[in-house]
């Protein structure tokens, strides 16, 4: 039997705020049975995170639950290490149809290439070489590679209209 979640208090947290329309997303989702990610690990996570008094929590202008000043140096970093176990929160096995819906519904998304995580130290395996000129003009990134005497990538993703991502898939991961 599924369990039924109360989301009064995430409604009432997200009103107003760019993040209001997940309120309607989230328990369908749930309810249809979709899963991204490792629940069951993030349900042991939030469970894990201790209890602390809120005086205030922002997320209108950025994500902000309370002040630093609540904890010492030592709970901080006890409370990090509890909360990074949610990361990272928006991975899952890849769905092309998910992925469209998903990007109507202004949800941000983005991909990483490469095995690991999404910082550079977090890196296991290279799976492709990219490359991004942001700074440049639109018309010379998707041609560059020809100007710079470079292979033919492999896809080049537009992502956000500023900038067009070359990327060349490797046979095998290094």
């Amino acid at each position: 039997m599924a369990t039924a979640f109360d989301y009064s208090a995430l409604s009432r947290a997200l009103a107003g705020t760019p993040l209001a329309p997940l309120v309607n997303v989230i328990p369908a989702d749930f309810a249809a049975g979709v899963t991204h990610g490792d629940f069951p690990r993030w349900q042991a996570a939030l469970a894990a995170l201790p209890s602390i008094g809120v005086p205030s929590v922002d997320l209108k202008t950025t994500v902000r639950v309370g002040t630093p000043q609540q904890l010492s140096e030592a709970e901080r970093n006890s409370l990090r290490a509890t909360l990074m176990q949610l990361h990272p929160w928006r991975k899952g096995p890849f769905d092309l149809a998910v992925a469209e819906q998903w990007q109507q519904e202004g949800r941000g998304i983005y991909l990483v290439i490469n095995d690991g995580g999404d910082r550079k130290s977090e890196i296991t395996a290279c799976r492709a070489f990219f490359v991004e000129w942001d700074d440049r003009p639109i018309d010379w990134q998707l041609n560059a590679w020809r100007e710079l005497g470079l292979p033919e990538p492999s896809l080049i993703a537009l992502s956000g209209g500023k900038s067009a991502h070359c990327y060349w898939l490797l046979e095998q991961p290094i």
